[in-house]
């Protein structure tokens, strides 16, 4: 019976980092890996050359190289799921489709996901075979060191629930900008990527709810100095990060003491732009209403504002 190990794909267009947390589908024949008692693992077999030094035999003076051929199995670690718990999940930036979220999974102290940018490899069974072909093409110093060579290419790699998984780091939110300061398609947004993955520089923040909170703060900051008043509408509605499908994600963007905060940062755009003569009509009508809307919403708590 051959299995079929199904690694979800990514779809969608790609964002700044090179990248987005794409959808991921299974087929109906999927075989569910994730009811394996562990340990467990899934393989393939490979032949490997490698080159030995045999002895002088008979009237031979010097030791003569000699090519030889062996099997080896190039092996996949396959985890329960319940071994694997779902740690983060991390929603998509164009759809409100659940089917769409991305999960990162905890194993053995190091976080694992599925479908990674550079996503080449379709099936469990298709990497095992690129590998077993890699390894096959070479010459080794040893079998040992063959063997070796393989699990080194697939140190990263664990099959779980049936899926193709990939070590890891964290993801969190990112701050983007995009057009020139002031331009008609001047916008700043916050999505989604994973730490120290950016080329671009983009600001990066955990996914906790103050990461979240943090990241909101800071996008409206930016994109009050960029004259970004549609965005500033837009960032508080951004989705967060789940840390867990039972944990609640907190609300930290409507708390009293952020509210404050924002609520200072809007009055200090709105002088500096009457200073410097940047007071358009148009985005200062926004600004007005935003420090408005915050008034309104401090003094319902019983906040001075």
């Amino acid at each position: 019976m051959t299995h079929q190990f199904v690694r979800k794909s990514q779809t969608g267009e790609p964002t700044s980092n090179g990248g987005h947390f794409g959808s991921h589908k299974r087929s109906n024949d999927q075989v569910n890996l994730g009811q394996l008692a562990a340990p467990a693992g899934v393989g393939k077999e490979a032949t490997v050359w490698w080159v030995e030094e045999v002895p002088p035999v008979g009237r031979q003076r010097k030791p003569r190289r000699e090519r030889k051929s062996g099997t080896i199995c190039v092996t996949l670690p396959v985890i329960a799921a319940e071994d694997a718990p779902v740690t983060f999940r991390v929603p998509s930036e164009f759809t409100d489709d659940e089917s769409e979220v991305r999960e990162f999974r905890t194993y053995d102290g190091a976080l694992y996901w599925s479908t990674p940018f550079h996503d080449t490899h379709a099936t469990a069974e298709q990497l095992l075979g690129q590998v077993a072909s890699r390894v096959g093409q070479e010459t080794h110093p040893s079998k040992d060191h063959a063997q070796r060579e393989a699990q080194e290419r697939l140190r990263d790699i664990v099959v779980i629930d049936g899926i193709v998984w990939e070590r890891t780091a964290e993801p969190g939110y990112q701050i983007r900008t995009y057009g020139e300061p002031g331009g008609k398609d001047s916008r700043t947004t916050i999505g989604y990527g994973i730490k120290a993955a950016d080329k671009h520089g983009d600001p990066w923040f955990p996914a906790s709810p103050a990461g979240y909170g943090t990241a909101v703060h800071a996008a409206l900051e930016l994109a009050a100095q960029r004259g970004d008043t549609e965005s500033m509408e837009r960032i508080p509605q951004t989705k967060q990060i789940g840390t867990a499908p039972e944990t609640p994600v907190g609300t930290f963007w409507d708390e009293p003491k952020f509210q404050q905060g924002l609520l200072e940062d809007i009055r200090t755009e709105i002088a500096d732009r009457k200073y410097e003569g940047r007071d358009t009509p148009d985005i200062m009508e926004k600004l007005y209403a935003q420090r408005g809307d915050l008034v309104r919403k401090l003094r319902a708590a019983g906040y001075d504002a």
